[in-house]
């Protein structure tokens, strides 16, 4: 039974959901709800993780026959066979009416809200069925995946108010943001060489992204345009959001600090020409600083637990730039070598 719980948690990316529990619950701070009842809460974290479980499940589904060839997912249990694609299949669906289960029983909805989570739920069905495969523009399942995740908090403001403030709705869009950032520029390069070995077509290999030889990587400058432009809203939005929510002058700060870091980083990897530097460059470490950057914006709005749980993840992602400022240090502020070379 424990290797079985095991398997389906692998499936669904378990250990990945607080990500997206954490969606809910922020986009019910953001709307300035101060005390969600303890059903609420149940909703919240049941919600989130549903629709985790969900998107990561189907994705694996969709995606193994690429993803089996790649080695870190050799022990996958669709690989390895300790679950059945059959099995997969049911853990999957059942995601569906267990996420309006405790959307509709604990959140109790009205209908804009519960068209808006039916919405999200096909954006993420979008992203997973065609992110790789058939005619679509590849931007569009990229797209469709930051919907999703967009969606997802607009619903639940929707299920708490039917009139959420636009400060509150464009957190939920700048998230949303995010996450196509992420996903659709650092996590197709990381994906690249399995993607490219199997035929796959995902939006950085459409743009003419390519691995050369053993070690050679083009980024091609249309990408690089792509991301800027799209790393210029974010930025302008979180500015809109700091003026919106008025964070204190520290958490202010730090955000700010996030999403300078988060900028450069995406910058840096845009430069590489090593695929092996590229790994080692930890490529999705800058969705990580922006996703934190807009949690600071609501931070203040949480309760006392999940404010030492956000500073925890501020003192955790800081230790990255804390620990190459030392070793510049120690070396006499010499250039610290680049992963590549």
């Amino acid at each position: 039974m424990s290797t079985r719980l095991k398997n389906y948690a692998i499936l669904g990316r378990l250990s990945m959901s607080p990500l997206t529990i954490s969606v809910p619950i922020l986009s019910t701070y953001a709307i300035g709800e101060a005390r969600p009842s303890l059903t609420m809460w149940v909703g919240l974290i049941g919600l989130g993780l549903t629709t985790h479980l969900f998107g990561f499940a189907l994705n694996d589904l969709i995606d193994h026959p690429v993803d089996r060839t790649h080695p870190s997912r050799q022990r996958h249990p669709l690989t390895t066979g300790g679950l059945s694609r059959g099995e997969a299949w049911v853990f999957t669906l059942l995601q569906i009416p267990l996420a309006f289960g405790f959307f509709l029983l604990c959140l109790s909805p009205n209908g804009l809200a519960v068209a808006v989570l039916v919405a999200s739920l096909l954006c993420s069905i979008t992203y997973d069925v065609w992110s790789k495969w058939g005619r679509l523009p590849r931007l569009v399942p990229e797209v469709a995946l930051a919907a999703s995740v967009s969606l997802l908090g607009i619903s639940t403001m929707l299920a708490h108010t039917p009139h959420p403030s636009t400060p509150a709705v464009l957190w939920a869009v700048i998230l949303g943001m995010g996450l196509l950032l992420l996903n659709s520029v650092s996590s197709g390069l990381k994906d690249l060489k399995s993607d490219l070995a199997y035929g796959a077509r995902s939006f950085v290999i459409a743009l003419g992204t390519r691995v050369e030889g053993e070690d050679g990587l083009w980024i091609p400058p249309a990408l690089r345009r792509y991301s800027l432009i799209l790393q210029m809203a974010v930025l302008i939005g979180t500015v809109y959001l700091w003026q919106a929510f008025q964070p204190p002058l520290l958490v202010w700060v730090l955000s700010l600090i996030l999403s300078l870091y988060g900028a450069l980083h995406l910058r840096m990897l845009l430069t590489l020409t090593s695929w092996r530097g590229l790994l080692a460059s930890l490529p999705l470490l800058h969705g990580h600083y922006t996703y934190t950057a807009l949690v600071l914006v609501v931070a203040d709005r949480l309760p006392l637990l999940l404010q030492l749980l956000v500073a925890l993840l501020v003192l955790s992602l800081l230790q990255t730039p804390l620990r190459l400022a030392l070793t510049m240090w120690r070396r006499g502020y010499q250039p610290v070598p680049s992963p590549d070379g």
